[in-house]
């Protein structure tokens, strides 16, 4: 059985589909046939390949592999992997606990070159986690680069995502919201010091990073903002966020 999971959808120019032969058998197929579709596939092979390095799976085999090419095609699989995932839209309270493990398991295994630099993901949002048994999986690395960002910009991105989500233009943040925040923050910057301004304006960083490198997610970006939350907060809210933020980084110091 074949079931399309996505198709080409919010300017991604990848098709997903979740391939069940029976019995435990089951896979992720993802195709695409546009240049853009087929260098974000290749991507996700090379993020695989370097993710199973520092996070070995269960299995000693490839998690991600190409299975067929061809001229402005390619077609890649990835074994499924089985465990839970959570509702990103109940926000930062109710997810706390599975957003912790993600941010440790970021500070266990990802490395930091000698210039703060590291590898980046791109779109790492609870959607992109798999809880199993053998704790914490990232997922989709359509976006990945191995001198991609500074290290701590995923989970930071990952933390405002989520109470972007949560709270849109309707409602301040709580203080729980903002408490959640900047103790994942420090928890960071404890394992490696953070760069100055991702510890003085947190998310005006994060918006002004995502758009003075555009060219790392490309026409995605450029065309569907929407894809990534973050930028659609206004200044002023940007401006709100990060002065409660670093209010209550400054209650913890």
């Amino acid at each position: 059985m074949i079931e399309l999971l996505r198709n080409c959808s919010n300017g991604n120019e990848v098709s997903t589909y979740l391939v069940d032969a029976g019995g435990s058998v089951r896979k992720i197929v993802k195709t695409a046939a546009t240049p853009i579709g087929v260098n974000n596939l290749r991507r996700e092979v090379e993020g695989w390949d370097w993710y199973q390095k520092i996070r070995p799976l269960e299995t000693g085999e490839p998690i991600c592999r190409i299975v067929q090419e061809k001229k402005h095609y390619l077609k890649i699989e990835i074994k499924f992997i089985d465990g839970t995932r959570v509702d990103c839209r109940k926000g930062l309270e109710k997810n706390h606990k599975m957003i912790r493990e993600v941010v440790e398991h970021y500070c266990e295994i990802w490395p930091r070159h000698p210039d703060n630099g590291s590898p980046l993901h791109g779109d790492l949002s609870l959607d992109n986690v798999i809880y199993g048994a053998d704790g914490v999986c990232i997922i989709d690395w359509e976006h990945f680069h191995e001198e991609g960002a500074p290290w701590g910009f995923d989970p930071l991105y990952m933390l405002f995502e989520t109470l972007f989500l949560r709270i849109r233009n309707s409602r301040q943040p709580s203080s729980k919201e903002i408490g959640i925040v900047a103790g994942n923050i420090v928890f960071l910057n404890n394992r490696y010091k953070l760069q100055s301004q991702m510890m003085d304006r947190p998310l005006r960083f994060l918006v002004d990073f995502i758009i003075d490198n555009h060219t790392l997610w490309g026409r995605e970006l450029t065309l569907f903002r929407n894809k990534f939350p973050i930028l659609a907060f206004t200044p002023d809210r940007v401006s709100s966020i990060d002065k409660m933020v670093c209010s209550e980084l400054r209650a913890r110091a």
